[in-house]
């Protein structure tokens, strides 16, 4: 039968000991898997008489010797009284171990040194402080006094089950309840060993004057000061700041005197705001410490509650008499960090302790952040809140005059520069697709018909440039840019609504298009150029260009539903090419051109071999085609590199034939995280290929940091390159220390001038440093710097990378619901790659919105479709995600034999075979089940290899679903 939880106390098994309850105070301490203290003095006195000292005061205070008992039938553990075990080892070494508390005194040079260990939610700091009193030769705790300890221990727990601490229950369930967050992954760095490690970090004689002085005028103690200044550190980093503060428990509950684990952690939510006055703060500080400090004695922590990562300790503590100095003292708590503002030799400073080994690094850092934060306060406590940056003055100065000097040289013009080569090296390739070469002076001709062709068009002009990967998209960017107009990239793939749109936004004047797109490009745009076509032009030199002038017009997922249109200058690009010539060295070697027309990444591809006079490489076969990209790659005789984003290299991987060893020097990864797994495939694979991580938003013209990754190191993202800065900001976007976790900015020559909004460019904004607006952008992506290489770790919000394109889930949500009648949510799935999930209710069916999501998202966009009756949700209120996923995994009950053709099936197989679905519709979109187009090519692929040589990869792009496919295939029945 089990045991009441709150039963006073029992009999030990062996009768030697009475277990006891746990309080309140204890249990809620439970909630950290370990708690242990460490108090290291130097005493003027020998071992031995130190040691008879300790061993008197624990024999007769019962309450010092406590230690955990689980017993069972209990539902909780119980407390019990252990008895005193003394050893005396060689070398005057003694050692005394009593229920939590373990003692050791050795020899030193000034008498002993006597090292205190245990857990301190059986013996709390306030009674080792009595313990450590008496040991000096001090008062010893009232024998008498200490008999009353399971009286008060038993009346405490009696109390708590009678319902006497409802209110305290109800007080401390409300405070944490919004909170948890750990700013600095502290609960990652534990690695199972409890090695307790302190730093410190000494503060000059004037701040603590300052200290007192601030602390005097506000009415407040030293130690509230330093937690106020601990508190803005914690909300510059979390929106949802956790803080912990030891309370010592007795004077709440009437105890005082009393010898007993009565210290415990109160949770505490400080709110500050940047404008907030520090006045006001500190006042409110006080009023809701106070509050807390009313409280305590309940049940603070609850286990199904957070537990804060920081921890503040009040108060030096340790009175010791002449002679007895204080060496180390750390209250240590499970996955989390106790600081306090001390004094050492009679000098202020302040201390971090930490369990794990691995935080120790972490330790030095948080302390600047907490001194710069202080500092600040003191030196304006007349200010506000948000003056209390976390960087110090001096490298505020650095940073501020790093961000504000301009990149030395000047860039070289892009049109310039190929005019230049072409005058050069007529005969020299510049482009080349299969067996076919174009050379220099070939090329400058083919921009000189275009530009000819385009007539009086007037600098400043929006173009659109619609064509795939081909020698005419590469000469419509370069005869836009002669002109000093605007390139629109746009895509033959997009739906022809995103395309007139986007025309129409920008008020394009022309649109230039490659050949066989005439039907199309007419029906978008009323002066439409063929590529292919034109009158031959006189080489004249490209216009003159500044670098605020627009080179192009790029388009991100918008929130709003419509796309953002970014406004990338001549300056930056020019700066672009010339920068990752020279970082990455781009144009040293062949590298084929394989991103997609309207994706930025592709710059480096076709426009970098260009800025640099190199070759712009084509491949042969189509990018989507992976087997013929991996059989076109691996006949290339010379070394070469390749750069896409890491779920098409992946499938790329899979291509290889055994025996193929193409000569791949580097790899370029970027537009989406790099998996460990990804690395250590490709170094199973290409054992000597150098392997590059790249990272940059549109808004900083495509790359902003690179560096190289390994299987046996942390990812990251390497470091700035073309002139960018990298900045991680705090909540507040003011810069942080190395180390410390924020919001990444990027500033430089790459950040473009803003997003174009009804005809106006509107600048991104700037942030502020040292009291200098530099121009930045807030990329949303979080992530910190170590050792100047920058480690990313998420989104602030909504936004995912999806096969290299960033994608907002609210744009999907508001062109799902321009259907009347419908509401939508979108979610993201991850089974070893993003996928777009979007749920409504309404009339409508799947297959329209299915069409209707076709005609205003390009395929990357497509999520799969799920209708359901109504959005379920959480007992709490909240939507319930993983409910709405399950219930989409389960929406498909197709059964193969009655539902398909035997073609269809053939289809179907090899469909589930790369998407792990179920069996989907004979009408099913393939983009809306989870597909993409390399996966659709891979389908084309391996059903064009088993015979079916109808099915081409246009025809499945044009209609993706079994039902079409299955009519094309060489099969009885189709």
């Amino acid at each position: 039968m089990r045991e009441d939880q709150d039963r006073p106390e029992a009999d030990d098994r062996d009768g030697t000991a009475t277990l006891l309850p746990l309080v309140p105070t204890q249990q809620s301490l439970l909630h950290y898997a370990e708690r242990p203290f460490l108090l290291t003095l130097e005493a003027p006195e020998r071992p031995s008489a130190i040691a008879d000292r300790l061993r008197r005061v624990l024999e007769d205070v019962p309450a010092l010797r406590m230690r955990l008992r689980e017993v069972p039938g209990m539902r909780a553990p119980r407390q019990a009284p252990d008895t005193v075990r003394m050893h005396n080892g060689p070398q005057d070494v003694v050692e005394i171990a009593s229920g939590a508390l373990t003692l050791r005194l050795e020899p030193s040079s000034s008498g002993s040194r006597l090292r205190l260990t245990g857990d301190w939610g059986m013996v709390d700091p306030i009674s080792l402080r009595a313990l450590v009193a008496a040991a000096a030769g001090g008062q010893a705790p009232d024998a008498d006094q200490s008999e009353r300890f399971a009286a008060i221990v038993t009346a405490y727990a009696q109390m708590a089950k009678e319902g006497e601490l409802t209110e305290e229950d109800a007080y401390w369930r409300r405070v944490p309840s919004r909170s948890g967050h750990d700013p600095l992954h502290l609960a990652e760095a534990a690695d199972g060993a409890s090695r307790p490690r302190i730093a410190v970090l000494e503060l000059d004689s004037d701040i603590g004057s300052s200290l007192c002085s601030v602390a005097q005028k506000w009415e407040v103690a030293a130690d509230d000061v330093a937690y106020l200044a601990l508190s803005a550190v914690l909300c510059r980093l979390s929106a949802e700041p956790l803080l912990g503060r030891v309370c010592d428990a007795r004077p709440t509950l009437g105890l005082e005197g009393h010898i007993g684990a009565f210290s415990q952690i109160l949770p505490d939510v400080p709110e500050l705001a940047p404008e907030q006055p520090l006045r006001d703060a500190i006042r409110s500080q006080s009023e809701r410490l106070a509050g807390h400090v009313a409280m305590a004695g309940g049940a603070a922590l609850h286990s199904a509650g957070p537990r804060p990562a920081l921890v503040f300790e009040p108060g030096d503590g340790w009175r010791l008499p002449p002679g007895w100095r204080s060496e180390e003292w750390c209250l240590g708590v499970h996955q989390a960090v106790t600081l306090r503002l001390a004094s050492r030799d009679g000098r202020p400073v302040l201390e971090a302790g930490s369990l794990h080994a691995r935080t120790g690094e972490r330790l030095q850092a948080l302390l600047e952040a907490w001194h710069n934060a202080l500092t600040a306060i003191l030196a304006d406590p007349d200010g506000t809140c948000g003056q209390t940056t976390l960087l110090s003055p001096a490298r505020t100065a650095v940073l501020r005059e790093t961000l504000d000097v301009p990149v030395s040289g000047k860039p070289g013009d892009l049109c310039a520069l190929v005019h230049e080569h072409a005058a050069q090296g007529p005969e020299k390739v510049a482009f080349a697709a299969g067996t076919r070469r174009v050379t220099r002076r070939e090329l400058r001709q083919r921009i000189a018909r275009t530009v000819t062709a385009l007539g009086d068009t007037p600098p400043g002009s929006v173009v659109g440039v619609l064509a795939d990967n081909s020698l005419d998209l590469l000469v419509g960017w370069l005869s836009v840019l002669w002109l000093n107009a605007t390139v629109l990239p746009l895509s033959p793939e997009e739906p022809r609504k995103r395309l007139k749109d986007a025309l129409e936004n920008t008020k394009a004047a022309i649109l230039l298009h490659q050949g066989g797109l005439a039907e199309i490009a007419a029906a978008l745009h009323p002066r439409a150029i063929d590529l292919s076509q034109g009158p031959d032009g006189s080489a004249r030199p490209p216009e003159r260009c500044r670098p605020d002038d627009l080179a192009y017009l790029m388009r991100t997922s918008g929130s709003t539903g419509t796309p953002k249109i970014v406004a990338v200058t001549r300056g930056n690009l020019d700066n672009y090419l010339d920068g990752i010539a020279r970082d990455l060295h781009i144009g040293e070697r062949v590298m084929p051109w394989v991103a997609a027309p309207i994706f930025d990444a592709g710059l480096k591809q076709f426009l970098g071999p260009q800025y640099a006079g190199g070759t712009t490489t084509l491949l042969d076969v189509q990018r989507t085609d992976l087997g013929g990209v991996a059989e076109e790659l691996a006949a290339y005789e010379t070394a070469f590199d390749l750069n896409c984003v890491p779920s098409y290299w992946s499938a790329l991987l899979d291509e290889f034939a055994a025996e193929a060893e193409p000569p791949l020097a580097r790899l370029l990864l970027g537009g989406e995280p790099v998996s460990p797994r990804l690395l250590e495939r490709t170094a199973e694979r290409f054992p000597h290929t150098e392997v590059w991580n790249l990272y940059g938003p549109t808004e900083a013209t495509a790359t902003a940091t690179a560096g190289r990754v390994a299987p046996d190191r942390a990812i990251d993202v390497g470091a700035g390159v073309a002139g960018a800065h990298v900045v991680v900001a705090d909540r507040w976007a003011s810069p942080l220390p190395e180390g410390f976790p924020g919001e990444v900015w990027l500033a430089g020559p790459g950040v473009a001038r803003g997003y174009l909004e009804d005809g106006v460019v509107v600048p991104f904004g700037t942030m502020s440093v040292g009291g200098r607006e530099i121009p930045a952008y807030r990329t949303g992506d979080l992530g910190l710097l170590s050792g100047g290489r920058l480690r990313l770790s998420g989104r602030k919000d909504r936004q995912v990378k999806i096969r290299g394109w960033r994608v907002d889930p609210q744009e999907l949500e508001m062109v799902a619901e321009r259907l009347t009648g419908t509401r939508a949510t979108v979610l993201v799935s991850d089974r070893g790659e993003a996928a777009l999930h979007l749920f409504y209710t309404g009339a409508i069916a799947s297959e329209e919105m299915t069409a209707h999501l076709r005609r205003e998202l390009p395929a990357a966009f497509m999520p799969t479709v799920t209708r359901v009756a109504a959005f379920p949700h959480t007992p709490t209120g909240k939507l319930d995600e993983q409910r709405l996923l399950t219930m989409m995994e389960h929406a498909a009950q197709v059964d193969p034999e009655r539902d398909y053709s035997p073609a269809e099936r053939v289809v179907a197989r090899v469909w589930l075979e790369l998407l792990g679905t179920d069996w989907p519709s004979p009408e099913a979109d393939f983009f809306t089940v989870g597909g993409h187009s390399l996966a659709l090519a891979r389908v084309v692929s391996i059903l064009r290899a088993e015979g079916h040589d109808r099915l081409t990869l246009k025809a499945a792009v044009r209609d993706p679903t079994i039902k079409a496919m299955a009519r094309l295939l060489d099969t009885p029945g189709s």
